[in-house]
């Protein structure tokens, strides 16, 4: 089976969306449609089973072919403090990519996203911030968040230990960090510059339109139905429609269906004076 030889490991928030979508564009790159496989990371508690090494590899890559690179994007594996080990014990030369955004602008941003996931309940951010300390111990704890520690929001911003740990395990040559700043000022200067470090034609042109937008749900209760539908329906769906990312992708044309577009109100400048203070 083809394996996974680069990753594109978070942060989130930061841009990893678009920087998928467009690789998966160059001819020598394949990367799922799907994102967020979170294969590595044992350390990570989550509800559903984790998949078994077939399941990921059949699942996510045998579509693959003869691309020269081909990649997983999931950006938990920043945060947890175990999958840079694993996925260096799996794949030593892979090439990892790592995303960084202004730690405020990505709290803030994640907690949207979270909220229209459906793992977040808390609307007003500031709340959800004080809630951290409950959530540590437990407490507060959506009935369908993923896991737990997505809600750590000053946690997963934290990177000087994250990227440590990719440096310690790869070491300097196989590990590129972009900035969000650089990545939105000269998209295309910064996907060459990633073609380049992954060793493929950095004369590729891709299109760069506007990737992962900040959104809402029209109707809640279908978004929660999408999220985790009922056991008897995900069996329905895998008899009748085989291979996850053909399921994957019908999933997300149904919960586009049920997205609204919508612009994230300004961040309160004194709680970005406090969060900048912290």
């Amino acid at each position: 089976m083809v394996k996974p030889n680069f990753f594109v490991v978070g942060a989130a928030k930061s841009g990893t969306t678009a920087m998928c979508d467009y690789l998966g564009r160059h001819p020598d790159i394949f990367i799922p449609g799907e994102k967020e496989i979170n294969f590595f990371g044992s350390d990570m508690p989550v509800r559903i089973p984790r998949l078994t090494e077939e399941q990921y590899l059949d699942w996510f890559f045998s579509n693959a072919r003869d691309e020269a690179r081909v990649g997983d994007g999931s950006v938990w594996y920043l945060y947890t403090r175990k999958a840079a080990e694993e996925i260096r014990t799996w794949a030593q030369d892979a090439m990892i990519l790592i995303m960084l955004r202004n730690p405020v602008d990505a709290m803030y941003s994640l907690h949207s996203q979270l909220l229209y996931n459906g793992d977040e309940v808390i609307v007003d951010f500031e709340e959800a911030l004080e809630a951290e300390e409950d959530r540590k111990a437990g407490r507060r704890l959506p009935e369908k968040v993923s896991f737990p520690q997505m809600l750590f929001y000053r946690e997963i911003t934290r990177y000087v230990d994250q990227v440590g740990r990719f440096l310690d395990a790869f070491g300097e040559d196989q590990v590129k960090v972009i900035l969000f700043d650089d990545f939105v000022a000269d998209t295309a200067a910064v996907y060459r510059s990633t073609l380049e470090f992954l060793g493929v034609d950095p004369a590729f042109v891709a299109r760069f339109e506007v990737v992962n937008p900040n959104k809402i749900v029209r109707n809640r209760r279908i978004q929660d139905f999408l999220k985790r539908p009922p056991a008897w329906i995900r069996g329905l769906g895998r008899a009748v429609l085989p291979g996850y990312e053909n399921r994957g992708r019908l999933r997300r044309r149904l919960m586009t269906w049920n997205t609204q577009l919508h612009g994230r109100a300004v961040l309160e400048p004194a709680l970005r004076r406090r969060l900048v203070e912290d």
